[in-house]
């Protein structure tokens, strides 16, 4: 071979090794360009989650609020209700009543019924706060920290709301 022919060949050859690299320089652009852009995404979605989170976070404490809040205000007159059933369902027996006695026990009975349907709302709302303000770092497990639900001879946790 001739070095005119080997000139072209490496020439030939320096060509197509320079026209790869520039594809692939193209293409890598390309990546980095798509790769800021999703970064930028998820920097975007990022923002909105703690947003989001913020705003769950205030709903829960207003929830708290307002639960604490409706607490007293169906306890106290529900209260009311289940002790004034019971002093006139007495009186009504006293007198003979009888009519009266079986309405009254229905009244006693219902408000009871619906003070243990508070106090149910109630206590799952104060589990749920005891969830919100355990470490999340998996330092508790599921198991150890339902346990005492599992059985009502053990001892509850003091879950008092704030």
């Amino acid at each position: 071979m001739n070095s005119v022919a080997v000139t072209s060949l490496v020439y030939a050859a320096i060509r197509y090794f320079a026209y790869s690299l520039e594809t692939e320089k193209a293409e890598q652009l390309e990546l980095n360009a798509m790769l800021e852009m999703s970064s930028t995404e998820l920097a975007n979605v990022l923002v909105l989650l703690k947003e989001q989170n913020q705003a769950l976070v205030e709903a829960s404490e207003h929830k708290s609020r307002f639960l604490a809040h409706m607490s007293h205000e169906l306890r106290t007159p529900l209260n009311a209700i289940i002790g004034y059933s019971e002093m006139l369902q007495e009186d009504a027996e006293d007198v003979g009543a009888t009519s009266l006695v079986e309405d009254l026990r229905k009244i006693h009975i219902s408000g009871k019924h619906l003070l243990g349907l508070i106090n149910n709302v109630l206590d799952l709302a104060k589990i749920e706060a005891v969830a919100w303000s355990w470490p999340r770092s998996g330092v508790l497990s599921s198991r150890s920290s339902t346990k005492w639900l599992q059985s009502p001879s053990r001892s509850r946790p003091n879950m008092a709301i704030g």
